[in-house]
C-alpha cells in the first residue's frame, strides 16, 4: 500500500509526456532539498516552493514537477478535479470480513471543501481538503473517525476533530489497521484510532480524538499497515509497533513501543514511504527503492522467501517514480513499481493474477507488467490482492481479485486477470486501498 508524490528534483531524469504523446526526458536542475522546499500534500514528497508551474495547485503546495509539466503539455487534467472532486469507495468498504460488499464506485457525501488527498486504514477512509481539514468515513468502533465517539459513519463523512489552530498538510497512505495519522503544517504528526500494537508510539489504547505523537518532530513522511508505523522525522526513518517479521527494519523481530531507527538505508533523503501487512518500504531521492519485512510470497523482490529485518535494495531496470506495496494477510502481498522510463514492474504474490495473467505463481524478483496498447500509466497502487493504475487521461484501470467487488464493475466474485478500465469514473487523481477496500477521487 504507497503514492505518486514525485520529488521535484528527485532523480536524474523525470518522465514527461508531450502533447503529441511522445516521451521526453526532463533533467532537474538540482537534487537537493532547499530551505524553501515544501512537502507535497498529495503525493508526500519534497519539492521546491519555487516550482511556480506546479504551485498552481492547492494553495501553493505543488504537485510533482513531472506531473505539472505533463499537465502543461495538455495530457493530464489538473489534480483535484477527479470525477468532479468526488470521493468514491467500493469493495469491502468497512474492511471487515462480514462487512457489505459494494461492487461499484459509490460517492461518499458530507465532505465540505475541495479534496486534495485521500487515504485508508482498512476499516475507515479519509479525505484531506484544501483548507487543512480531514474527513472520515467508515467504522468508528475504535475511535478511528477521530470525533470522540465509537459510532460508525456509513451515510456521510464526519469531520475529524483536531485542536483549534491545527492545519493538516498531508495524510500518510496507507495507515495502520483501524488507526489514522496526519501530518500538520508544523511537522507534527497526530494519531488516533485502535493503536493496538503501538503503531502510534504512544501506548496501546484506543484514541478517540487526534493526539500529537510527542516522540516525533519535524515529520515529513509517514505510513503504516497492520500493526506498525513508519515515520521520517528529522531526516531519519523510524518505526514503531509490531515486528514479528522484521517490519520495523531495525535488525530484530522485537516489538517496540518507542521509535527505533530503520537500518540499512543509504545516507540520502527518503522521498516516499510505503507499507503493507508486516511489510515496509522506502523510496530514496536517487530513485532507488529499499524494502523489509514479511517475504513468504517474495514481496521483498530479493529472489527468495526469507523475511528481511533491515532495509534491502530491490534491483530494478531504472529509477523508481511510483511505488506501492500491497498485501493484507499471510497469503498475499505484492509490490508495484512505476519506473522513470514509463514501464511498470511487480513482484510477490500473483495468486489472483494481480501481477500477471500468465499463471498464479509467486514472483520472487521483479517482472515487467504489460500495459494496454496506447495507454500510459502515471500512477500505480495495490491493496490486498488487486492492482490499480491511473493513465495519462485520468482513467482508472484495475485487475486481480474481485471477491468483494474490488474491481468496481458491478459484480462480485472471480478474478479479472487483465487490466480493465473502470467505467463511470473520470479525471481520477488518486486511488488507494488496503485489504479489500478501494477509494479514489
Amino acid at each position: 500500500m504507497g503514492m505518486r508524490r514525485f520529488m521535484a528534483n528527485f532523480i536524474a531524469a523525470a518522465l514527461v509526456l508531450s502533447a503529441a504523446g511522445a516521451v521526453a526526458m526532463i533533467t532537474p536542475a538540482s537534487a537537493t532539498i532547499g530551505p524553501n522546499s515544501k512537502l507535497d500534500g498529495v503525493y508526500n514528497r519534497w519539492l521546491e516552493a519555487s516550482d511556480s508551474a506546479a504551485s498552481q495547485y492547492w494553495t501553493g503546495r505543488a504537485s510533482s514537477r513531472a506531473h505539472a509539466l505533463s499537465k502543461i503539455a495538455g495530457v493530464r487534467a489538473q489534480p483535484g478535479t477527479g470525477s468532479g472532486n468526488g470521493f468514491y469507495a467500493w469493495g469491502q468498504i468497512t474492511g471487515t470480513t462480514n462487512g457489505p460488499a459494494v461492487p461499484s464506485p459509490t460517492l461518499i457525501g458530507g465532505i465540505a471543501g475541495t479534496i486534495v488527498q485521500i487515504s485508508t486504514s482498512s476499516s475507515t477512509d479519509y479525505a484531506l481538503t484544501s483548507n487543512g481539514q480531514v474527513w472520515a468515513w467508515g467504522l468508528g468502533k475504535n475511535g478511528q473517525l477521530g470525533n470522540d465517539t465509537e459510532q460508525n459513519a456509513f451515510n456521510n463523512a464526519v469531520l475529524v476533530q483536531f485542536p483549534p489552530g491545527v492545519t493538516i498538510e498531508s495524510l500518510p497512505n496507507p495507515m495502520p489497521f483501524d488507526t489514522a495519522m496526519a501530518i500538520d503544517a508544523n511537522g507534527d504528526i497526530w494519531g488516533w484510532g485502535l493503536n493496538a500494537n503501538d503503531s502510534l508510539c504512544m501506548g496501546r489504547r484506543d484514541i478517540k480524538l487526534p493526539k500529537q505523537i510527542n516522540a516525533l518532530t519535524n515529520v515529513t513522511l509517514a505510513s503504516g499497515q497492520g500493526g506498525h508505523g513508519l515515520y521520517y522525522s528529522n531526516a531519519t526513518l523510524y518505526a514503531c509497533g509490531l515486528n514479528r517479521e522484521g517490519e520495523l527494519g531495525n535488525g530484530s523481530t522485537t516489538d517496540s513501543s518507542t521509535p527505533v531507527p530503520v537500518l540499512g538505508l543509504p545516507d540520502e533523503p527518503v522521498i516516499a514511504l510505503v507499507s503493507s501487512w508486516q511489510g515496509s518500504g522506502a523510496l530514496m531521492q536517487d530513485g532507488t527503492y529499499y524494502d523489509w519485512g514479511y517475504n513468504r510470497s517474495g514481496q521483498m523482490g530479493d529472489g527468495n522467501t526469507t523475511d528481511v529485518d533491515s532495509a534491502t535494495l530491490v534491483n530494478l531496470e531504472a529509477p523508481v517514480a511510483e511505488i506501492f506495496q500491497g498485501g493484507s494477510y499471510s497469503t498475499n502481498g505484492q509490490t508495484l513499481a512505476l519506473l522513470s522510463d514509463g514501464t511498470v514492474w511487480g513482484w510477490g504474490s500473483n495468486s489472483t493474477n494481480q501481477l500477471s495473467p500468465d499463471n498464479t505463481q509467486r514472483y520472487l524478483a521483479p517482472i515487467s507488467i504489460e500495459i494496454p496498447n496506447g495507454v500510459t500509466w502515471i500512477y500505480v497502487a495495490t491493496n490486498g490482492a488487486t492492482s490499480y493504475a491511473i493513465d495519462s487521461n485520468g482513467n482508472l484501470w484495475d485487475w486481480g481479485a474481485n471477491a468483494s467487488g474490488q474491481i468496481g464493475n458491478g459484480t462480485t466474485g472471480g478474478i479479472i486477470p487483465i487490466p480493465t478500465q473502470v467505467s463511470g469514473l473520470s479525471n481520477i487523481t488518486q486511488v488507494c486501498g488496503t485489504a479489500k477496500d478501494v477509494t479514489a477521487y
